[in-house]
């Protein structure tokens, strides 16, 4: 049985570790675009050497053919796909939240309190993320992603919205999505070297994702019960399952079958 304050809890405690993230987001940040710059100067210090190899013409023709993709917009680094791809996502879950807010209130749940202040709390952190992402983005001299990733919207929300009738249309469409990112971020970090910048700032964005999707499924289970009057702050805890307490943290590990490809949304 969870504790009468529970549901209140998830939602402060998901505001405190989206702070929290933002935080750490912003020196992981800093350390990707000065990763990025070092490999630069490298790359730039190779080219001065080689010089002595191939003379001036050879330089030339080097440098022609290894500084395009260094420089130009269209082919950004692989750090930038996986950060554009990632903006991408953010964009779409505040594109959707902010269609279902605009659902009758019977339809999207807000007239519920708790659901409309996640749904507002949710959009603001989900905004702040695509924010961060595309600060360093745009450090790193890529375009920004000011879409939302279109194989998911085509694939998942566009048929999901076609069949929304009630809140647990909502609430299953927002959960498949949170989850997807918080899988994606997983496994985002796991492409990169354990500890490095790159790593953190995946890292400190996912678990927000996560504790979104703890709280989705906390919702979708009462509904599924037939119970939406319990989804109060604070809920008569009394009234509540047994399993509304843990049915939030099905896994031990959270899974990352589920990632987008990282390279998804790039922007050229």
């Amino acid at each position: 049985m969870i504790e009468s304050e529970h549901l209140a809890s998830q939602i402060e405690a998901s505001q405190d570790l989206h702070s929290d993230a933002m935080r750490l987001t912003r020196d992981g940040l800093r350390e990707v675009i000065e990763e990025e710059r070092e490999g630069r100067r490298e790359f730039l210090v190779t080219s001065a050497k080689t010089a002595q190899t191939v003379g001036l013409v050879g330089l030339g023709a080097f440098l022609a053919a290894k500084l395009a993709p260094v420089v130009s917009a269209a082919t950004p680094s692989s750090t930038v796909q996986t950060l554009q791809t990632a903006a991408a996502l953010e964009n779409l879950a505040v594109a959707v939240y902010t269609k279902a807010a605009s659902l009758p209130a019977s339809v999207s749940g807000a007239d519920n309190p708790v659901i409309l202040t996640f749904v507002k709390t949710t959009i603001q952190q989900h905004t702040e993320h695509a924010q961060a992402f595309n600060n360093v983005i745009a450090e790193l001299g890529g375009a920004k992603q000011t879409g939302i990733d279109t194989a998911v919207y085509n694939g998942v929300v566009v048929p999901a919205l076609a069949k929304i009738a009630g809140p647990a249309d909502v609430v299953a469409l927002a959960l498949t999505l949170e989850d997807a990112a918080a899988q994606s971020y997983i496994a985002y970090s796991g492409d990169v070297a354990p500890k490095s910048s790159a790593f953190k700032l995946f890292a400190t964005i996912a678990p927000v994702e996560a504790q979104h999707v703890a709280i989705l499924r906390a919702v979708q289970a009462l509904l599924a019960a037939n119970a939406p009057s319990l989804i109060a702050l604070p809920p008569n805890a009394a009234a509540l399952p047994a399993a509304a307490g843990s049915v939030g943290f099905p896994s031990a590990f959270y899974p990352d079958s589920a990632a987008r490809p990282a390279h998804e949304a790039t922007v050229a």
